[in-house]
Formats: C-alpha cells, sequence, structure tokens
C-alpha cells in the first residue's frame, strides 16, 4: 500500500501488518533514506582516533612505569653504597687505635681490641683483610676510596685524635654514581711506630 508523506507530499511506501481475525492494520511510512549507516570514512576516522587515544595512554604508562624502575634502581644504589660507606666509617671510629693511614689505606684495631682490620683501595678494588668488599647489589663497584687529612690532633695523655675525611663513591653499570664524603673522628698512637702515620703530621 502507498501513501503520501506530509512534510513533501511525496508518495512513501507504507508497511501493512496482517494479524488474525482482525486483517491488515496499516504501520507507519517509512520514507525512503530516512535511516542511514556508518560510511567507510567515518569508520576509518573513528579506528585513528581510538588508534591515537590507546597510543598515548600505552606511552604514558610505559614511561611511568620505566620511571618508577629508575628511581627505585637509583634508591637501592644509594642505600648500598651509604651501607657500605657507613659501615666503613663505624668500623673507624670504634677502633680504639689506628696503627697505620694513607690516602688509599688504613689499618686498625678492631673494636675488641685483639684482632687488626685493613682497609685498602688497589687496582680499582676495595680490600677488606684482603678480600674483596662485598657489594649486594649486580654490577656495584667501589671507585674511590680517599683519605684526606682534615685539621690539627687533639692530644690527651691517653691517646691522639683526628679528623679524617673519608671519599666513598660507587658506580655501576647503569651509569649510577654515588659519591659520600665523611667525616671521621680516629684514635691515633701517641708514638706512632708506622713511618707512614707519622708522615701524616696530624
Amino acid at each position: 500500500m502507498c501513501g503520501y508523506c506530509r512534510e513533501c507530499r511525496r508518495p512513501v511506501a507504507t508497511v501493512n501488518k496482517l494479524i488474525p481475525g482482525i486483517g491488515a492494520i496499516p504501520m507507519k511510512p517509512v520514507k525512503p533514506g530516512g535511516s542511514r549507516g556508518f560510511t567507510l570514512l567515518e569508520l576509518i576516522v573513528a579506528m585513528a582516533l581510538c588508534a591515537f587515544a590507546l597510543s598515548l595512554v600505552f606511552y604514558s604508562w610505559n614511561y611511568i612505569s620505566n620511571h618508577t624502575i629508575v628511581q627505585q634502581r637509583r634508591s637501592l644504589f644509594q642505600a648500598e653504597s651509604d651501607r657500605i660507606a657507613q659501615s666503613i666509617a663505624a668500623e673507624m671510629r670504634k677502633s680504639p687505635e689506628v696503627i697505620s693511614l694513607s690516602t688509599n689505606r688504613v689499618t686498625m684495631l678492631a673494636a675488641n681490641g685483639a684482632d687488626t682490620v685493613t682497609f685498602e683501595y688497589s687496582n680499582g678494588v676495595l680490600l677488606k683483610n684482603n678480600a674483596p668488599v662485598s657489594c649486594l647489589l649486580a654490577g656495584g663497584r667501589v671507585t674511590q676510596f680517599l683519605i684526606e687529612k682534615e685539621g690539627a690532633a687533639e692530644s690527651n695523655p691517653a691517646s691522639t685524635y683526628a679528623t679524617i675525611t673519608l671519599t666513598f663513591r660507587m658506580e655501576n653499570n647503569f651509569g649510577d654514581v654515588s659519591q659520600i664524603p665523611l667525616k671521621i673522628r680516629v684514635a691515633l698512637p701517641q708514638n706512632p711506630a708506622d713511618e707512614a702515620l707519622r708522615q701524616w703530621n696530624f
């Protein structure tokens, strides 16, 4: 059955619905071209926008993830460097007497007063009693162990105390660097037998 569009008076197709016992009931006319889908160009544009949005999300997530990993690695490296430097400084402070001292080597009595402890930086390796100082992080290495005089000595009837500066530097395979300067007060013998220690002239 045909009818006319109210707006433009053009013939439009009508659809009759057949109901048993009642007959055909005319339905609402359907305009030609009244419903349309997406064009290929619109689909391509939509897909391109979605791909661009997803790439931004991925880039942001990747940047944040990498930045977090780098920061965690640097924090762990700095913590390990501090641990080694502070442990050496603690042994030097607790030592009842430094026996031998030079720019890259120190020998002292242990805290118990019976054993001796020697730290020496030789051929790019920091040694403690001739054994390499262990680093808990892979790729970490000591690149500087420098002892320098700091001020004059403080003498008393029992012993002589002096303040030294220990510069401790570590690096790793990722290019991270940690340099820690420490001022340490050490006990020196009144009449040092070691010639190298006497040359320091504290």
